[in-house]
This record gives C-alpha cells, sequence and structure tokens, in this order.
C-alpha cells in the first residue's frame, strides 16, 4: 500500500498538506458517510504514520507501516549509562591502575566521556546537514528523456537516508541528556583529594550544544 497514493499527495508533501487531504478524503470514506470502514481504516493508517516524522521517516527508507514502536527511553538511557561506566573505568585504571578508582571523581569522568561523544555526533550531525541541499539539488536538476528516473530515484534515497539519520541523532541526543539528568543526582566517594588527572574533565550541559563549564 502506498500511503501517499491513499491520501493523493506527493512525497514531499507537509504535515498541513496531509492533515487537509485526510480531512478531504475521509467527508467521503467516513463509514457515518457512507463509506466502507476498511478503506477508512487504511486512510487513517495513512494519516497517522505520514503525520508522525519518525514513523514517516522509517515508511520512506523502509516501506514499514508497521505500529511505532514501544517507547524504550528508560532502557536507553540504562544502556547509555553502562557504556559510559565502562569508558570511565578503562580511563581511571589505564593512568592508575584500580587503585586510582578510589581516589577519582567517577561521575565526573563519566560526564566528561558523554560529553566527548556528544561533541562528535554534532559533527556528524552537521556534516549530514550541510549535505542535505546538495542531494536536493541534485534531485531537481536530474531528468531522464523517457522512463523512469532511477538516478533521481537514487539521489532521493539519499535524502531520505539522510532524513531518517538525523531522527535518529535527534533520539540519541535526548537518551545522552536524560542521562547526563540522572548523573546528578549521584556523586562518587573519593578516598583522598581528586587527583590532578581527574580535575580537567568538561562536564557537558544537556540541552546546550558545545563545551560545558570545567570542574574545578
Amino acid at each position: 500500500m502506498n500511503l501517499y497514493e491513499q491520501l493523493g499527495v506527493r512525497r514531499n508533501a507537509s504535515r498541513e498538506t496531509i492533515r487537509a487531504a485526510f480531512r478531504r478524503c475521509a467527508m467521503t470514506v467516513h463509514p457515518d458517510k457512507g463509506g466502507d470502514a476498511a478503506d477508512f481504516e487504511r486512510l487513517r493508517l495513512a494519516h497517522d504514520i505520514l503525520t508522525d516524522s519518525a514513523r514517516r521517516a522509517k515508511y520512506d527508507a523502509t516501506g514499514d507501516i508497521g505500529e511505532a514502536a514501544p517507547d524504550n527511553t528508560h532502557v536507553a538511557v540504562m544502556a547509555f549509562l553502562s557504556q559510559a561506566l565502562d569508558a570511565a573505568l578503562q580511563d581511571i585504571t589505564a593512568n592508575g591502575g584500580v587503585a586510582a578508582i578510589r581516589r577519582t571523581p567517577l561521575i565526573r569522568v563519566m560526564l566528561k566521556h558523554i560529553s566527548a561523544q556528544r561533541a562528535e555526533m554534532n559533527k556528524h550531525r552537521d556534516g549530514l546537514s550541510k549535505s542535505k541541499p546538495m542531494w536536493e539539488m541534485l534531485a531537481s536538476r536530474i531528468l531522464v528523456k523517457h522512463g523512469q528516473n532511477r538516478l533521481a530515484d537514487i539521489v532521493n534515497s539519499r535524502i531520505v537516508a539522510i532524513d531518517a539519520k538525523l531522527l535518529e541523532l535527534a533520539e540519541v541526543e535526548r537518551t545522552m541528556d536524560a542521562a547526563v539528568l540522572a548523573l546528578r543526582d549521584y556523586t562518587f566517594v573519593v578516598d583522598s583529594p581528586p587527583m590532578q588527572y581527574a580535575t580537567q574533565y568538561t562536564i557537558f550541559q544537556p540541552g546546550i550544544a558545545g563545551i560545558g563549564n570545567i570542574v574545578p
């Protein structure tokens, strides 16, 4: 089933256009108006998917019209914190062995690793965002004399892939923010004043791109 054809809209239709098309079609397809219930359910499914940015990107990339995935935010945050903990312990022990753990503010080191990951993610996202206009320009200029424009289809698939990746990175960003907020509820008891090694870490501020404040 082609969801765009179901609503009679183009693939680049805006959310407002899709909603308007749904209302227009529902006037004749709705069972209360004498329409078929199955037809209306297909129409509503097309509306629900194409007005949800995440589900639409997934549909454009894969053609999947399944139900939205359950909210696994807590699971994602726990997995992210687990990775940050492993990275922090590896970093600390590499600079002083297991004994260094007792002298190092563990939570700060975890935040340092999250900050570094955020910086790399921002760089990747910026690169994708800057490349998208080029692909859109190509899509508008590639023409075919006859038959299907397969080259333009390839270019459009790149655009869809970029949009899907940007959505994925946005979800990772939300997970990072949640992980940082969770860590603010924790402290780590050290045996002695922090080593110089552990005092230069930078703490990432959730929701703010770039570098945060130097931990004193």
